[in-house]
């Protein structure tokens, strides 16, 4: 039907395309296309060793099956498969992200030049530490459209601390090759820190490293503490307090850092967090609770072991796996369908929910909230469209009483010409007639001339013999 709208040209074929998730919400039922964004684990392979990593951490203790899944990297040809399928779907946006590095993969140049031969909207989330000029100056060809940059730091010591495994060289190369990008193309990026005990009091370096290399933007969040592995990172009510303050003369240099170009994103919720009356799994489960989880139509996430899962937190609730079935056969599933029907109806204490755990935490919240901001906004082009069809409607009708009239003077034209072809024919007529009596005429006058002439002749001829 799309296909036959586009060759049509079909006035309103584009809002339809780029809104297919949100015609699947509204119907509660169906499924019209795609995610809007797909999430794609490349990898749980990482060159770095980060303090509050979840996968990566040297604080936690690595049993046989994480070992496992540390190793885990997607086929090239899932990759290709996965890709064919979400152009197919109509998905808009890739972000590669998941448990370890995107650039590690040593398919990673590849899979990013089939990526946007498709003309997906990429965003790659890296530590960055991997690339160098010649690898930015590849990505800048391909036309990447954003990073996100974990650093977790403004300082070579901080840096050090937060990533056991680097050294001082390490925060120096990163800050350089991100000054580089940042000359030599618009690409935006976002310095993205997750604070804890051990990196909070870096916060004005981490605002001054970001305007250093020309960030876009940046973002800061919470950690999320690994229970019996990373307690001692949780932040102490003094220190909360302390960081709060910090954030509150920050707030006020927002306007000139926008200015800038960089801006804060989400600095109001970070604040929330750091109030000593806020508790953030209440909140959460507040949330969680209050707002419409339609994740299942907008979203999917693809993880390295080829699970693919309905949200971030999904792990241990994979819908299907990419080396046994597709990914379409999995989004068009009955098991993906009753997801989005129970996420979409459900209260997140219910049993279903138990390994998704939604209540502690949710990482989709923000992408939840665009899809009410999108489905707002698809209301409004409804009812232009349906302006639109009214004026249409007018000029129709107009267009009617136009063709109406054009059709009455065209009789009106007609009748005129056959007025006028009446009236030739009789001007015909009478010259005819005219002619036909005046030769008439003329012949009879002539031969009574003539007649005269020979009487006068015969007279002359008697007088000259008398």
């Amino acid at each position: 039907m799309l296909k036959s709208m586009k060759q049509k040209n079909f006035p309103h074929y584009e809002g339809l395309c780029n809104n297919l998730d949100l015609f699947g919400i509204k119907s509660e039922k169906l499924t019209f296309g795609g995610p809007e964004l797909a999430s794609i684990d490349l990898t749980n392979k990482c060159n770095l060793n980060c303090n509050a990593c979840w996968i990566h951490s040297p604080y936690r203790m690595k049993d046989k099956k994480l070992r496992d899944e540390i190793n885990k990297e997607l086929d090239i040809k899932i990759m290709k498969r996965l890709l064919d399928d979400l152009e197919k779907l109509g998905t808009k946006r890739i972000n590669l992200s998941g448990g370890g590095e995107p650039t590690i993969h040593h398919n990673f140049m590849e899979i990013i030049e089939i990526i946007k031969s498709k003309g997906f909207h990429l965003n790659i989330n890296t530590n960055f530490v991997l690339l160098n000029e010649e690898k930015i100056d590849r990505l800048i060809d391909l036309g990447i459209n954003h990073f996100t940059v974990s650093v977790w730091a403004g300082s070579p010591e901080v840096y050090v601390k937060t990533h056991p495994a680097t050294n001082e060289k390490t925060f120096y190369h990163l800050k350089n090759m991100l000054a580089y990008l940042s000359k030599k193309s618009s690409i935006g990026f976002n310095i993205y820190n997750v604070i804890s005990k051990e990196n909070y009091k870096d916060i004005w370096n981490m605002i001054d490293f970001a305007r250093y290399v020309k960030a876009t933007s940046i973002e800061f969040t919470i950690v999320d503490i690994i229970p019996n592995a990373t307690e001692f990172l949780r932040l102490k009510s003094n220190e909360r307090a302390w960081l709060l303050r910090e954030c509150r003369k920050i707030e006020l240099m927002k306007k000139d850092l926008e200015r800038e170009g960089l801006e804060i994103w989400n600095l109001d919720i970070f604040m929330q967090r750091l109030k000593p009356d806020f508790n953030i799994v209440e909140n959460n489960k507040r949330l969680v609770n209050k707002i419409p989880c339609n994740i299942g139509w907008t979203y999917a996430r693809i993880m390295a072991n080829g699970n693919v899962i309905p949200c971030c937190k999904a792990y241990l609730f994979p819908i299907g796996n990419l080396y046994k079935n597709s990914f379409m056969e999995i989004w068009f599933s009955k098991k993906y369908q009753e997801f989005r029907i129970k996420a979409q109806k459900l209260k997140k204490s219910n049993p279903y929910f138990k390994l998704i755990n939604c209540e502690r935490s949710c990482d989709n919240i923000v992408n939840n909230l665009e899809t009410i901001y999108r489905l707002r906004i698809m209301k409004k082009e409804i009812k232009k469209v349906k302006n639109d069809r009214e004026v249409i409607i007018e000029l129709a009708n107009e267009n009617k009483r136009l063709n109406e009239r054009i059709y009455e003077l065209d009789r009106g034209l007609s009748n005129l010409r056959e007025i006028v072809d009446q009236k030739e024919k009789q001007i015909v007529f009478l010259n005819n007639r005219i002619n036909d009596i005046t030769n008439s005429k003329g012949y009879r006058i002539g031969s009574k001339i003539d007649r005269l002439l020979k009487k006068i002749g015969i007279a002359k001829n008697k007088k000259k013999v008398n």
